[in-house]
């Protein structure tokens, strides 16, 4: 290895002085400017290795997730065939933000005894506490068959011999009038997030829920976009998800043969889809979750601050929450609902008695003032000693 450090002489293409370093040169014969020079060389190649070395690093471990994850199905898919067994009918719910998923889940588990089979629901929720699966509980008792999965998938997670093929349906939700914002009056057609065009491009089934909220035309255009994304879905309407079970539990219709095989016009839609990337950027959530009760009508206020804030630049992609409230007579739970600017808050089910009282809030969006919201959570919450119990976590 040589390295010159050299200064322009007086006469041309001369050097007033050089310096040689090789593998037996001492560093101590180097000029301050030059080992500084030295050093940041090997910080660079160290930084280069390390960014290069954990590249590699999550690309094994998503070879092997993948591998595994190939291999539990094909397992799972052979015990099935030996045992003679009919595939398990599933049904694959998927929305948006805010498009009424838990609200279709609670109506599909409170007509369960009346249905001819069993039904057990595998939530995958977004953010670092769970919210969701506490709204499919009956008065704080969970249900048999409800599984929260935060991170991982099903094959990583609930590992064991239950499994068997499946048989799925994919059914889409869509907010009829929350998606409105994406509609380009110059283009005159809609700028859907890359998640919601995923989201109908696999569907056999779209459901465009709260049509009741949204002007004839509005349904009119969004149902023409939607269909353009995936012909082959059905799309159906209905209000606060009250729509017929049958059409979307047990009936078999996703076909991957049929999938693949789409028209010319379909497969490119898919490809230009995949190509836009993976996910909308700059989206992130806040959680709050406190053993305190919550001052409700001072939480009303506070949430109506915030989404008004945020909601010029739709920033509030949603809001969701389960509150532990003071001074309620009946000892109920508080349950907080939102999309963009429109939100609820409105009384549950009754604590029972010795559940731990847990107030828990999530917000999901972008351009977030961490440290603002956090204040303006905790000035809601009963008790001197409120900022300290408070356990954000981010």
């Amino acid at each position: 290895m040589q390295l010159a450090t050299a200064a322009s002489s007086g006469h041309p293409g001369g050097y007033e002085d050089e310096i040689y370093l090789t593998p037996a040169t001492s560093l101590s014969s180097l000029s301050p400017r030059g080992f500084w020079a030295l050093l940041g060389v090997v910080i660079l190649v160290l930084l280069a290795f390390s960014f290069l070395l954990a590249n590699v690093v999550a690309w094994c471990m998503q070879v092997r997730r993948e591998s595994r994850i190939q291999r539990k199905t094909e397992e799972l898919a052979a015990k099935s065939k030996e045992a003679g067994a009919p595939p398990v009918p599933v049904t694959i719910l998927t929305g948006f933000l805010g498009a009424g998923k838990t609200t279709l889940l609670n109506r599909i588990l409170l007509t369960e005894n009346e249905l001819p089979y069993k039904i057990m629901v595998l939530e995958n929720e977004i953010g670092a506490i769970s919210i969701d699966h506490t709204l499919l509980e009956a008065g704080g008792k969970e249900k048999d068959g409800i599984y929260v999965l935060q991170n991982g998938c099903m094959c990583c997670t609930a590992r064991g011999g239950k499994g068997k093929d499946l048989d799925s349906t994919h059914v889409t939700m869509v907010d009829a009038k929350a998606t409105q914002r994406y509609w380009k009056q110059e283009q005159e057609s809609f700028d859907f997030p890359i998640e919601l065009q995923r989201q109908a491009l696999y569907a056999d089934i779209i459901v465009m829920n709260k049509v009741d909220v949204a002007t004839k035309d509005e349904c009119n255009r969004l149902e023409r976009a939607l269909t353009g994304i995936n012909e082959e879905a059905t799309v159906c309407s209905c209000v606060k998800a009250d729509i017929d079970l049958g059409k979307i539990l047990n009936v078999k219709t996703f076909d991957a043969v049929r999938f693949n095989a789409q028209s010319d016009a379909a497969n490119e839609r898919k490809r230009s889809v995949k190509a836009r990337g993976q996910h909308t950027g700059d989206i992130s959530t806040m959680h709050f979750e406190v053993e305190r009760d919550v001052d409700v009508a001072a939480f009303g206020e506070w949430l109506s601050e915030v989404v008004t804030r945020y909601v010029k630049g739709a920033d509030v992609l949603r809001v969701k929450g389960v509150l532990s409230v003071a001074g309620d007579a009946e000892d109920r739970r508080c349950i907080v609902q939102g999309v963009l600017d429109t939100y609820t808050i409105a009384p549950g089910l009754p604590w029972e008695s010795g559940e731990q009282r847990v107030s828990r809030l999530v917000l999901i969006g972008q351009g977030f003032d961490r440290n603002e919201l956090e204040r303006g959570f905790q000035s809601c919450l009963v008790g001197i000693n409120a900022d300290s119990e408070s356990k954000k976590k981010r």
